[in-house]
């Protein structure tokens, strides 16, 4: 699940393998109990800049919550 979610950003957010890995490495140690952290913490290690929360939050619910929203780069 968390590969399809990794592949799923990287189509539109510059994530790298090593921040993925950071991601497990933290999910592995306990620290995320629910959706609301693991959001928090996978945002914080995968966004390299405040500017790429919007689409990271859009992916987010398109992938966990199926909200089917529309990238800004697809608003015409």
């Amino acid at each position: 699940m968390f590969v399809d979610y990794f592949y799923y950003l990287k189509q539109r957010l510059p994530v790298s393998i090593t921040e993925y890995l950071t991601l497990m490495e933290a999910l592995d140690k306990g620290l995320v109990h629910n959706i609301v952290e693991f959001y928090y913490v996978s945002r914080s290690i995968l966004c390299k800049h405040e500017n790429q929360f919007d689409v990271y939050d859009i992916a987010f619910a398109n992938f966990f919550k199926n909200a089917a929203l529309k990238f800004p780069d697809e608003i015409k």
